[in-house]
């Protein structure tokens, strides 16, 4: 009996035993597993200089790209609205309706067939033609591109005037020279700009620039009221556009200004 009473005794303190020790695992698991997810938040110094350059990487790459899509935009030339082809020593004409553009070339010193484009300039053509206002004048067309390439994809840029000497009133008579322009070109101006900027519409004229960034120098043009387009003569193709200059003030005739004093502003117009 006393070695039945000892068994029974022990047995509540062995289940006591394993309570205690299960509660002990289970609190110790617990910590560990706390630990375990505290420890990645906690970054060492280098982590968090690796994050924030690679962040700082990242912005400045989207920047980029950004940028790289403005100036495509601006500088990237669209497609040709017309093409045609030059054949030495023949006359031919390309003519772009929906820019209002036309252009002949004579075919003079043409050495092979070219493939001519006539499209719209880049749009940084129109904005530096704004921004520069050549002769103090403002565009009135949207810029053009012209150009010609050969079998080769080379392209042609230059294309002289022909002179051709005849001699008037018989054989004793004045030499006259008569010259054919290498290139002809017709540009139709929009006449809601022209009317718009008070523009002078015998000033109207073609404008030429080689390439970005050069200064947009006037052509030897005019502007032909009847048929509606501004006419011009050139030995290259690059970029063109239409110019034309404001009407000039009447004589005598001044702006109003404001005069502000201690009692207030009076705006004095001048009459007439």
């Amino acid at each position: 009996m006393r070695g039945s009473s000892k068994r029974a005794t022990f047995a509540p303190r062995t289940a006591g035993a394993r309570v205690r020790s299960a509660v002990t695992a289970t609190v110790a698991v617990v910590a560990l597993t706390l630990v375990g997810t505290a420890t990645p938040a906690q970054a060492s110094p280098q982590e968090l200089a690796r994050r924030t350059a690679a962040a700082t990487l990242a912005e400045v790459r989207a920047a980029a790209a950004v940028q790289e899509r403005r100036v495509r935009a601006e500088t990237e030339t669209p497609h040709p609205a017309a093409t045609g082809q030059i054949d030495p020593g023949t006359e031919s004409t390309v003519t772009a309706d929906g820019l209002g553009a036309s252009v002949t070339f004579s075919g003079n010193k043409v050495d092979s067939a070219l493939t001519v484009a006539v499209g719209a300039a880049p749009k940084n053509a129109l904005r530096a033609a704004k921004a520069e206002q050549p002769a103090g004048g403002t565009p009135v067309s949207d810029p053009v591109e012209i150009t010609a390439t050969d079998a080769r994809g080379k392209q042609v840029t230059q294309f002289p005037a022909k002179t051709t000497k005849t001699r008037g009133g018989g054989d004793k008579g004045p030499v006259v020279s008569d010259v054919t322009p290498g290139v002809t070109l017709e540009l139709k101006p929009d006449t809601d700009r022209v009317k718009a900027n008070d523009l002078n519409p015998a000033t109207l004229q073609i404008y030429t620039r080689e390439t970005a960034g050069d200064p947009w120098a006037v052509l030897p043009s005019y502007y032909d009221e009847k048929a509606g387009v501004v006419r011009g003569e050139s030995t290259h193709l690059s970029q063109f556009v239409v110019i034309g200059i404001p009407f000039p003030l009447p004589r005598g005739r001044r702006s109003c200004w404001t005069r502000t004093t201690m009692r207030g502003s009076r705006t004095h117009r001048p009459r007439g």
